[in-house]
Parts: C-alpha cells; sequence; structure tokens
C-alpha cells in the first residue's frame, strides 16, 4: 500500500469519527467514566493483607562467585506496612 492511500484512508475514518457523535462521546466520555467508577471503588487504605510468598528461586552464580537471586530483591522491596508477608519454601 502506498502513502497517499494510506492517507486518504486515513484522513475518511477521520471525517467518519468527526461526523460520529456517539463515537466522540465514547472516546471521550467512556475513559472519564471508567476513572471514576474505578476510583470509588478502589479508592481508601488497604492495610493488613495477609499474603504468602513461596520461594524457590535458587538464583545465579557470577563469574566472581557471588550468588545473585532477582526473586529475593523483589521481596525485600515489598511494602510491609500495608503486607503481612509470610515466606515459606526457603
Amino acid at each position: 500500500m502506498n502513502l497517499s492511500r494510506t492517507f486518504a484512508v486515513t484522513k475518511r475514518v477521520f471525517r467518519d469519527i468527526k461526523n460520529d457523535k456517539i463515537t466522540i462521546g465514547l472516546i471521550f466520555i467512556a475513559p472519564i467514566f471508567a476513572m471514576f467508577v474505578f476510583g470509588l471503588a478502589f479508592s481508601g487504605n488497604v492495610t493488613d493483607v495477609t499474603t504468602i510468598l513461596v520461594n524457590h528461586d535458587q538464583g545465579f552464580v557470577l563469574p566472581n562467585g557471588e550468588n545473585i537471586s532477582l526473586s529475593d530483591k523483589v521481596i525485600s522491596n515489598l511494602n510491609t506496612s500495608v503486607m503481612n508477608i509470610e515466606i515459606y519454601g526457603q
């Protein structure tokens, strides 16, 4: 498909969207409505969430002999003021 044909199709699509008021409404109003609903549903403070972690990651050994485990780095960055973390499998 050449560039002029692509431009013509794009121009036609935007012209059709401009003339269709329902589509314009859905493009702008639907995301705002969804953000409002999710904001109401998920607002507030979340506390005391019990989280059980099973970590079987052995990590990998660098050439200098250092053992690095990506899962340990992720676990150390979890927010312990919100979650009660119980670790199994170590």
